[in-house]
């Protein structure tokens, strides 16, 4: 399957009217219908809306220690500088281990294996100059001998 993926390079247009991006030099785009395939048959993630991967340019998703950027977009809205500072991110990782129990059910009954979120993996932070949060989820799946990183960055 690895090599029936075609990238992309350059200027893309992401779907969905969601905007435009210029591929990082040393990276390579998969669109939505790859990078689902890619998501789902490939690595086992249930289905969950995506706008493509990029992935790095020597490094496809079935090469060893293989790792990509997800392109999501979310309308949860602006975040300012000053609600940022805000932020409890002890409070915020207590909520996204209580919002597992409920996706865990609904992955045991469509057939996935549970997930546990250890723990952050580095310090969550917002980043004021990009407009940007950022954390890191540490995340054990069922079945696992090793944990995974789960790096996220909202960019508002």
């Amino acid at each position: 399957m690895q090599d029936s993926l075609h990238y992309q390079t350059g200027h893309v247009t992401l779907p969905n009217g969601v905007g435009e991006s210029n591929v990082p030099k040393g990276f390579r785009y998969l669109d939505v219908a790859q990078s689902t395939k890619v998501l789902t048959k490939l690595w086992g993630n249930p289905t969950a809306e995506n706008l493509g991967m990029l992935f790095p340019a020597d490094r496809g998703p079935l090469d060893e220690n293989n790792w990509a950027f997800v392109v999501q977009y979310d309308e949860m809205g602006y975040v300012k500088d000053d609600d940022a500072d805000d932020i409890n991110y002890d409070d915020l990782l207590k909520d996204m281990q209580s919002d597992l129990v409920a996706t865990n059910k609904e992955r045991a009954e469509a057939g996935y294996g549970t997930v546990t979120l250890v723990g952050w993996a580095a310090k969550s932070f917002y980043d004021k100059q990009l407009n940007a949060l950022h954390w890191a989820k540490e995340l054990k799946f069922n079945g696992e001998d090793e944990n995974t990183l789960n790096y996220n960055v909202r960019a508002y």
